[in-house]
């Protein structure tokens, strides 16, 4: 991410004096003090420069960070998934809103709590009427929000592992505007990148040995393809994001003992008003490079 969005920001040196202040000098200095501050203020409220933005976005500033950002931390196998999935969903980005007509901001719509609410599984009927309303709260289960299988009331690991395991392992979301909006009022696009698994890794008893479950690669992609028309809906019925285009991308990631990242199999966009995704789009990733649309990107 931060090789992929260039800001600026003005810097002011101050320089003081070693001899006394008097009455006069100080009111001088902080009339200048406060005029500086006015004119840091009206930068912060535009966008990074144009001349400095070569093929990256520019953003609107103050700088706002996602709600959700420590999310990619917390959830991916390893710090190599992590990068490329941030970059690389910028690069999908651009395909769709290019840099010359769109400002970036981080994602705003989707916070913590939500996203950690569709990594859920989806609980059953059977499932929530066994739950008291404290055992719901606990797991965040009285909306049932989660995007997972369902477990259908297992607590034996290596069953889930094999029966119903995690595909979906983080959401991210990157908000786009038109190059003139530079205080962010009209969103204008988004993109909504899924972090799939391919191996779902599992313990049998608390602080016990690690095992793992390999993923049908083919299966993944079907799963988060099938979670972004769902999340579309969803997010369809934001009154902000009603009428713009909304674009999914797919990510499958790799190990966590890897020292390589994963990869992006593929995307689709939902043009304004829509209420499902246009034909899938599949991303080849050979020899270091993702390549899709005529785009491409070393790894």
């Amino acid at each position: 991410m931060k090789k992929s969005i260039v800001l600026v920001l003005g810097l002011s040196l101050v320089l003081t004096a070693c001899s006394p202040v008097n009455d006069k000098d100080s009111k001088s200095s902080k009339q200048n003090t406060e005029s500086q501050q006015q004119d840091r203020n009206k930068v912060k409220q535009i966008a990074t420069d144009k001349d400095v933005q070569g093929d990256d976005y520019r953003t609107i500033l103050p700088f706002k960070e996602s709600q959700a950002r420590g999310l990619i931390q917390e959830n991916m196998a390893n710090s190599y998934n992590g990068e490329d999935f941030e970059d690389g969903l910028l690069d999908i980005s651009k395909t769709v809103y290019p840099t010359d007509d769109y400002l970036y901001q981080d994602g705003q719509y989707l916070d913590k709590d939500t996203i950690k609410a569709y990594l859920k599984p989806k609980y059953t009927k059977k499932e929530l009427d066994k739950m008291s309303d404290k055992e719901k709260k606990e797991k965040n289960a009285t909306e049932n929000l989660g995007l997972n299988p369902s477990v259908n009331g297992e607590s034996d690991e290596e069953k889930i592992a094999k029966n119903s395991p995690a595909y979906l392992s983080n959401i991210l979301e990157q908000d786009y505007y038109d190059n003139g909006d530079t205080k962010g009022n009209n969103i204008k696009g988004m993109t909504i990148g899924l972090a799939m698994n391919s191996i779902y890794y599992y313990q049998k008893e608390k602080y016990g040995e690690t095992y793992n479950e390999k993923l049908d690669k083919k299966e993944v992609k079907e799963k988060g393809q099938e979670m972004a028309e769902e999340i579309l809906s969803r997010l369809r019925e934001n009154e902000d994001l009603k009428d713009i285009p909304i674009t999914f991308a797919v990510y499958i990631q790799s190990g966590q003992e890897d020292i390589i990242p994963g990869h992006f199999v593929s995307y689709a966009t939902s043009e304004e008003n829509g209420s499902k995704l246009s034909e899938w789009q599949k991303i080849r990733s050979k020899n270091g490079f993702t390549t899709f649309r005529g785009c491409r990107r070393f790894k």
